[in-house]
Parts: C-alpha cells; sequence; structure tokens
C-alpha cells in the first residue's frame, strides 16, 4: 500500500515536471542575446520567436551569449572576445566550415564539419561537448593562452590535433579517434592536463608529444589501435630541455608499435638518461602492442620501467601522499585567492567611500555657490529697492512740499502722486522675486536667511508707507474737487 501510494507520487511529480518543461521551455533557452535558426526567415531579429538565419548575423550584432538550434549551418565563422555559441544538440546543431576562437570564447553541444577549430596565440577557449570531423586538423592552436576541450569526439580529420609550442591545454572525456595522422600532436613547452580519454584507431601515434620544456599529466586514458605507437615521446635539437611528463593509470593496448615509444626525428643525442628524466610513470596498464610495452631508444632505467606497470595497489600510498599535498596547494591557492578578493573588496570599499565624500562636499561646494550666486541676486534687487526707495522719497517730498494755497484750490499734485503710486507697484515684483530666491536657497547659512526676511520686511514696510501716503493724498479735501463733486451729483 505504501509503496503504491510513493511509485503514484513519483509519477506525478515527473508528469509535473515534463509539463513545466514543455509549457515553460525557457528553462532551457533562457539567458541568451540572440538565437539562430538554420530554417528561420532572412529577415529575424535574433529573438526567440524570431531568431537569425546565420550565426555570422548574431556575431555581427555583438551577441555574447547565442544559441544555435538544429540545422545545418554552412559558413565559416570567427568567435570574438568572449562570445559563448551553444548548440541545440551536438549531433544535430551542425557547422559545415572554419570556425576561429579568440579569446575567452567557447563552443558547446554542436558539431563541425570540414572547417575544423583555429585556435591563435595568446587565446584562452573551451570547446564543451563539440563533435570535430572531416577537416585537415581537427583542432588546431598558435602560441600561448589556453585550450579547454571536454566531452568532446575530435574524430576523422587529417590530423586529430596540433597543439603548438607555448600552449596551456586541458583535455578531459574526449575520444580522439580514426585520425588520418597523430590523435594529439603536441609540440615544445606545452603544460597541462590530458586525462580520461580514448584515444584509439588514429593512423599515427595516440599522442605525440615533444618532451623539451613540456610539462604534462597524461592520466586516465585509453590508448589502443592506434596505427604506430600508443604514445610517441620526441627529442627535438632545438628543444632540449628536459621535459616533465607523468604518465600514469593509463591503459595502453594492441597499438602497432610500442605501447610508448621515444624518438629524434630532428637527429642529435639526447643522452642515456634524457628520456628517464623526462618521463615519470606509474599504475599504467601497457600489453598487447606490436613491438612490446617501451622502445629500447628510450633508454629507460630499471625503476622508470617497473613504476610505468605497478598497479594502483601498489602505488596507493604514493598517490594518497600526492593528492595531499595537490590539496593542500589548493587550500592554500584559495585562501590566498579569497584574502586577496577581501583586499580588493575592503579597497574597493575605500574608494567607493572616498568618491562617495568627495561626491558630497563637491555637492556642498556646488550648493554653496549657487546659494552666493542668488544672494547676490536678493543684494541686486535690494539695491535696487534703495535707490528707487531714495527717488520715491524725493518724490513724496515734492507733493508734500507743494504750496498750500494749490492744494487747498487745485488738490494735490496727481501727476507725481500717479508716478509715485506707479513706482510703489514695483516693489510687489521685489518682493516676490526676493521670496523665490530665498525659497531656492538650500543652504544652512541661517544668518543670511533672517537677512533676507529682513529686507523683505523692509521692502513691505516701505510699500505700506507710501500706499498709505498715496491713499492719504488722493482724498484731501481741495476747493475744486468739491466743486467737481458738486457737478456730479447734479
Amino acid at each position: 500500500m505504501v509503496y503504491n501510494m510513493i511509485m503514484k507520487r513519483k509519477i506525478i511529480l515527473i508528469f509535473l515536471i515534463f509539463v513545466g518543461i514543455s509549457i515553460c521551455p525557457t528553462f532551457v533557452l533562457a539567458g541568451y542575446d540572440f538565437y539562430v535558426d538554420a530554417d528561420a526567415s532572412s529577415e529575424g531579429d535574433g529573438s526567440k520567436d524570431d531568431p537569425f538565419e546565420e550565426i555570422e548575423d548574431a556575431l555581427k550584432k555583438g551577441g555574447k551569449e547565442i544559441f544555435v538550434k538544429n540545422g545545418t549551418y554552412k559558413e565559416n565563422i570567427t568567435l570574438s572576445k568572449n562570445v559563448k555559441i551553444k548548440g541545440e544538440s551536438e549531433s544535430k546543431t551542425i557547422i559545415s566550415g572554419k570556425v576561429t576562437m579568440e579569446d575567452s570564447t567557447t563552443i558547446e553541444n554542436l558539431t563541425i564539419k570540414s572547417g575544423g577549430v583555429s585556435v591563435g596565440k595568446g587565446n584562452n577557449v573551451k570547446i564543451d561537448g563539440v563533435t570535430i570531423t572531416g577537416a585537415g586538423t581537427g583542432i588546431e592552436t598558435e602560441g600561448s593562452g589556453k585550450l579547454k576541450v571536454l566531452n568532446s569526439n575530435i574524430s576523422e580529420n587529417g590530423k586529430g590535433m596540433y597543439i603548438q609550442k607555448d600552449k596551456d591545454i586541458e583535455i578531459r572525456s574526449s575520444t580522439v579517434s580514426n585520425n588520418g595522422e597523430e590523435g594529439i600532436d603536441i609540440r615544445q613547452n606545452v603544460d597541462g592536463i590530458i586525462s580520461g580519454n580514448k584515444i584509439k584507431g588514429n593512423d599515427e601515434s595516440g599522442i605525440e608529444v615533444i618532451a623539451g620544456g613540456s610539462e604534462l599529466k597524461i592520466s586516465g586514458n585509453t590508448l589502443q589501435n592506434n596505427g604506430a605507437s600508443g604514445i610517441a615521446i620526441q627529442y627535438y635539437k632545438s628543444a632540449d630541455k628536459i621535459g616533465a611528463l607523468r604518465v600514469y593509470d593509463n591503459i595502453i593496448s594492441s597499438n602497432k608499435n610500442h605501447g610508448i615509444t621515444c624518438k629524434n626525428p630532428s637527429g642529435g643525442s639526447p643522452g642515456g638518461s634524457y628520456w628517464t628524466e623526462s618521463v615519470d610513470m606509474g599504475a599504467n596498464k601497457i600489453f598487447s602492442n606490436k613491438d612490446g610495452e617501451f622502445a629500447p631508444f628510450c633508454k629507460f632505467s630499471d625503476d622508470t620501467a617497473n613504476a610505468a606497470i605497478k598497479t594502483e595497489d601498489q602505488l596507493k600510498q604514493e598517490k594518497l601522499v600526492e593528492e595531499k599535498a595537490e590539496q593542500e596547494s589548493l587550500k592554500k591557492k584559495e585562501e590566498e585567492e579569497n584574502r586577496l578578493i577581501l583586499e580588493e573588496e575592503e579597497k574597493a570599499k575605500l574608494k567607493e567611500e572616498a568618491l562617495q565624500t568627495e561626491r558630497l562636499e563637491l555637492e556642498k561646494q556646488e550648493r554653496i555657490e549657487r546659494d552666493k550666486e542668488k544672494q547676490l541676486k536678493v543684494e541686486d534687487l535690494y539695491l535696487d529697492f534703495l535707490n528707487q526707495d531714495e527717488s520715491n522719497n524725493i518724490l513724496k517730498k515734492e507733493i508734500e512740499n507743494r504750496s498750500k494755497i494749490k492744494s487747498f484750490f487745485i488738490g494735490t499734485d496727481y501727476k507725481k502722486l500717479d508716478q509715485l503710486s506707479e513706482q510703489v507697484l514695483t516693489y510687489n515684483k521685489k518682493i516676490v522675486e526676493i521670496k523665490e530666491l530665498k525659497q531656492q536657497i538650500n543652504g544652512e547659512e541661517i544668518l543670511a536667511q533672517e537677512q533676507i526676511i529682513l529686507k523683505i520686511n523692509e521692502i513691505e514696510s516701505k510699500k505700506a508707507i507710501f500706499k498709505e501716503f498715496v491713499s492719504t493724498e488722493m482724498n484731501k479735501f481741495s476747493l475744486f474737487g468739491w466743486i467737481l463733486n458738486l457737478f456730479k451729483r447734479s
């Protein structure tokens, strides 16, 4: 009963997940700048619902994250810096042409036919879940930088991979098979890891590497049925440094020459101990190779030859010590990285605080300058008022000094009184302007605000005095005015 209930719940959960993915495919396709579909219209805008027809269209638009749907794309493309292309499925998303990868680029989950992959000098690239077939060279690199190849299938090319000098490599969990020359051809001064790969059926050696200056860990690989040797280690006069090749935990079998061979294609003598000093081996299974385990030319010491085929149990303790040392190293590296990150974060925080303080101070200074400008405008308006007030006082005195006889018979000097009245009206405008400026002053200068208030009060007081004066003068008795009013009444 309980078992049946659990099974029913599992079935319902699986059904709900399936429906969710069907209804909302953005689970699968979210987060891309552009989409490409070989069956799309040539007028597409690169969106999920209206994708581009060609990958080049998305690259020209500056896309950094590009999703390519199943189909065949007959085009040569160049991935500029930081571009990532992901196919819908490794076997059905096919680029028929050459792919050139610049720095910090990635290709995932697709097939490249006929053109292969080219990686320039100094570029760090990642190839993950990619089938490369039918090219002169499946993957070709130049110079420094890092090549990372994961979960990929490099098959039926002229040469599987050609890794030129000074490159760092990481080749894991991939198949390199049935290529017309070497599976992986590695020049001098190449560092990195080749691990967990199936390297088989290539017409020449599975791995061919120039030992000089190279630091490589070749571990956990299966090298079988290759047309020459499983691993061919080479010496060149132009690259005569001792190498550091660690060959561990590999299965090397059924190759047409030796399991491991040593060669000097350019001539010269590497010295009797060169190969022993350059190669460290252990826990490999080397058997059924036509010409034997090791080529005599390698002149491996007995200890080296014996260590090469020790069992895992025999090397277990050594490996544990090595792993512990590696873990300690990684721990120290992680601690150092975390310390540096914290330092950078603290520096960034202090820098941001300094910038914030600087911004606040700058805003304060700008506010003070704006307030000063507005205070100057207030002063200009006030000076204009004082000048006008002086003129108005003169006009007021002239009206007051009018002869009493004229005032009695004719009345006050109405012309000057009208002039004074008009002048007093301008006081209102100055009061409004000064009040507006006062509102715009945001500073903390309380004294300045109080002074502006005093100026406003002074202008309003003067205005009131003049208005009262004008009103009084207009209402004064005059004989002419009295007679005029009599006529108006009659």
